[in-house]
């Protein structure tokens, strides 16, 4: 029974095309803030530059985007790349 429904869930819902299709687009999103935060540190907030200066700025923009809710994460990624570049992956 539990292997029938490990199979279910992997193919109708873990692997689901729309899944794996929102997932890439997320991706995408937060890998273009990591770099936009690596090329730009200015762009971080005040607590996320002070713990650049102590661990490190690719540390401390993991940590920063780590702690993102999606809303955040969608309104920081259109202040970087602007609405019209929006994924629909949140």
């Amino acid at each position: 029974m539990l292997g029938e429904t490990r199979r279910f869930l992997l193919a109708r819902l873990y692997r689901h095309w729309r899944v794996e299709m929102q997932v890439e687009q997320a991706t995408r999103a937060l890998h273009t803030l990591y770099h936009a935060y690596l090329n730009r540190p200015g762009m971080l907030p005040p607590q996320a530059q002070a713990r650049a200066a102590v661990g490190g700025l690719p540390r401390a923009v993991c940590d920063h985007i780590a702690g993102m809710t999606d809303r955040y994460a969608i309104g920081r990624y259109e202040e970087a790349v602007g609405p019209a570049e929006l994924p629909d992956c949140f």
